[in-house]
């Protein structure tokens, strides 16, 4: 089975792509038109370029505090491969967790700030004991492909 949210990184890079055009456009077309020759609502030309950017960088610190990852999951085989990157704007490592089923130890979910960024934790048994890895944010996952990882995970444990 694979699990993956292509569609939900492709859409949080579209959003941030077309709100960064629309931000610049706007801010163009006040300081090359006679649009605010007068100040509207008592705010002028430099007022509302703040505000503009402002909206802008709250989207931008928004994204990142929700820390969106693009995910891919698949057990097909005789392992479980996991392959992930951060959405944040800044960060492009890509990190990739591979192991044999019969070395899955067990997976932990967990969620912060009224359930805005959610975790998983997976464990993976080794000769020396039990390796934690770090966490895994799959906050971009639908609520469906959450409860489909999280059964398929189960399905692997170890007793």
């Amino acid at each position: 089975m694979i699990v993956e949210n292509s569609k939900t990184a492709i859409k949080i890079r579209l959003r941030i792509f077309f709100a960064t055009i629309i931000v610049v456009a706007l801010i163009a077309i006040i300081y090359t038109t006679r649009i605010l020759i007068n100040p509207i609502w008592g705010l002028n030309k430099s007022q509302w370029s703040f505000i503009l950017v402002g909206v802008f960088v709250l989207i931008i610190i928004i994204n990142n505090f929700r820390d969106f990852h693009y995910i891919y999951f698949s057990d097909n085989g005789n392992k479980i491969v996991f392959k992930f990157y951060s959405m944040k704007i800044f960060s492009g490592k890509k990190h990739t967790i591979e192991m044999h089923k019969k070395d899955f130890v067990k997976f932990q979910t967990s969620s912060f700030l009224f359930k805005m960024r959610d975790y998983l934790i997976i464990y993976q048994k080794l000769n020396k004991g039990i390796a934690k890895y770090p966490p895994i944010s799959i906050t971009g996952l639908s609520k469906k492909d959450k409860t489909k990882l999280k059964n398929q995970l189960s399905l692997y444990i170890s007793k």
